[in-house]
């Protein structure tokens, strides 16, 4: 870590404190997090917009088997989404909006998981490394008030830096949870705004065309 000076973790973990041991699962599930949520990131296939305009402009003109022929060639989570679309119990506009707004808020929640303990280690993180240096600090002065003689500056600053040591190793665990978790948050937030759009273009696709209106000329001489 950043302005800590090297020590075996053995002795930094002794220098923490009774709140070493939490500021080191801390870091631990926060890194896990972090690892898991970008792994699965890199993993997440595109989703072609413009392929997908293509295939509602054929559902449109052939029917909606070219869509159900087309859905096996989607990504994940999109083919389970237009599954939603094309279940015949969703047969009417209002419904299949319903139940599109149901699936993206399950995805949403299915993307977003673990950034919400992500946020929590963030503003815990720094509480802990406060606590540390207020029982850092107090012990210090315990034992400046139980020393005998003269108090040298040296014992002050080595009570104080040991106490100071936890804030530092909090903010340093807090700092980059808070922009992780703001970031998988921004990623999730657009990844679900991909899946709406693409929701939005094959339910269309779905939508009966009105009958043509039959030429004045017609219309006049049926009458």
């Amino acid at each position: 870590m950043i302005g800590l000076p090297e020590m075996d973790p053995a002795l930094l973990m002794e220098r923490l404190g009774p709140v070493g041991i939490p500021l080191a699962l801390c870091s631990v599930v926060a890194l896990a997090i972090v690892l898991d949520k970008a792994v699965r990131a890199i993993a997440a296939k595109r989703i072609d917009i413009a392929r997908l305009r293509g295939l509602a402009e054929a559902a449109r003109r052939e029917g909606p088997s070219v869509l159900t022929a087309g859905i096996g060639r989607m990504p994940e989570p999109l083919r389970s989404g237009a599954a939603v679309l094309m279940d015949p119990l969703h047969d009417g506009k209002t419904q299949r909006e319903d139940a599109a707004s149901q699936w993206l808020d399950q995805q949403r929640a299915s993307i977003n998981r673990g950034v919400g303990l992500l946020q929590l280690i963030a503003g815990l993180a720094p509480m802990l490394g406060l606590l540390g240096t207020v029982i850092g600090m107090t012990v210090a002065f315990r034992d400046i008030a139980g020393h005998d003689g003269p108090v040298h500056p040296a014992l002050l600053a080595d009570g104080l830096w040991q106490a100071l040591l936890t804030t530092i190793v909090g903010m340093a665990i807090a700092l980059p949870a808070t922009v992780a978790a703001w970031l998988f948050q921004a990623l999730t937030e657009r990844r679900i705004a991909l899946l709406a759009s693409a929701l939005t273009i094959l339910s269309l696709s779905l939508e009966r065309p009105a009958a043509a209106p039959r030429p004045r000329a017609l219309a006049e001489a049926a009458e």
